[in-house]
């Protein structure tokens, strides 16, 4: 009995045509897809993460925690906050307050690596991928919430007031040094009602991003 070749996907396909065509922006549109699947994924399956087999009820988890309407809007910011980050050198903490939104930010720990860092079975790999979809809202595994589990987590998500206090709060630490970079830090308040960017001079200690004398805006917004 042959065992059959494991054909290259359209997506593998267009994401290595991405890449070598130059264009950030490409990338990171299938930087947004790869994460996009990822967060739905952890949502609904249990097995078979890349669908290589025909979708089978014993696939999906038989509890479905999570949201998935919180992950597109948190993937897209996440995908151009880490392009400011490489391309400037920006310094930024990002907070996420939409509820049960803990799949799109693992997606993104997963893809670039910080959470194999922490937890050496995430590798990036079929196997890794099997295991950590698996993983989320699965016992031993990871919540639906952000926890002191999930690298860089200071704020839990699913309280959007505590999200802007946190966000407030972080900036207002740094110190008012001018010569020191800038820092940002970007508060995802809600999927339906608000969103905030507070600004802080950056300062020794901090661990986040550059911004300009400490002021925090905010707007109402029917979606992101």
């Amino acid at each position: 009995m042959t065992t059959p070749t494991v054909q290259p996907s359209t997506a593998a396909e267009a994401a290595r045509e991405a890449l070598e065509s130059g264009d950030p922006f490409a990338v990171m549109r299938r930087y947004r897809r790869a994460t996009n699947f990822l967060a739905a994924a952890q949502v609904y399956l249990k097995s078979n993460a890349l669908l290589r087999d025909p979708l089978t009820a014993d696939d999906i988890k038989p509890r479905l925690l999570g949201h998935w309407g919180a992950a597109p809007a948190i993937n897209l910011v996440y995908a151009h906050l880490d392009r400011l980050v490489n391309e400037r050198h920006a310094r930024v903490l990002l907070v996420t307050g939409p509820g049960h939104g803990a799949a799109a930010n693992l997606a993104n720990h997963y893809l670039d690596g910080s959470l194999e860092e922490f937890y050496p079975d995430m590798t990036r790999d079929a196997a890794g991928i099997e295991r950590f979809v698996r993983s989320f809202s699965w016992p031993g595994g990871f919540p639906s919430h952000l926890t002191p589990g999930t690298p860089g987590t200071i704020h839990e998500g699913g309280e959007l007031g505590y999200a802007l206090a946190t966000s407030f709060g972080a900036a207002r630490t740094a110190s008012p040094i001018s010569a020191a970079p800038r820092h940002w830090a970007i508060c995802l308040a809600s999927q339906t009602t608000r969103r905030s960017t507070c600004r802080s001079p950056g300062g020794p200690g901090t661990t986040w991003g550059p911004s300009s004398a400490g002021a925090c805006t905010a707007r109402s917004s029917n979606s992101f």
